[in-house]
């Protein structure tokens, strides 16, 4: 995102900073594996008896948005169950800076 790399620019550079959920050079990150998040909130869910299991969909153009999607599905597939979308809702409430 070039408008996020230019409000990064303007930070001091000895400032400090720890990105979540994002990577960038030369500064420190924090991030999960949200394939196996996804995935396993649904397997808990599943266990749980739950079989209608709806979607908070996030920005699937960011790194994390499309990963969490593809633990779902994974879950799914795995299960052979057919992925039902339309139990779901696009959530795209964010602001940098």
């Amino acid at each position: 995102m070039p408008e996020s790399k230019l409000k990064l620019d303007l930070i001091p550079k000895d400032y400090p900073i720890v990105l979540i959920d994002s990577q960038r050079d030369n500064l420190s990150s924090v991030y999960i594996d949200n394939v196996s998040a996804a995935y396993n909130a649904v397997n808990y869910l599943f266990q749980q008896g739950h079989r209608d299991i709806g979607y908070i969909m996030g920005v699937q153009s960011t790194t994390s948005g499309y990963e969490r999607l593809l633990g779902v599905k994974k879950f799914y597939q795995e299960k052979g169950i057919t992925f039902n979308l339309r139990i779901k809702i696009k959530f795209h409430l964010w602001k940098f800076f």
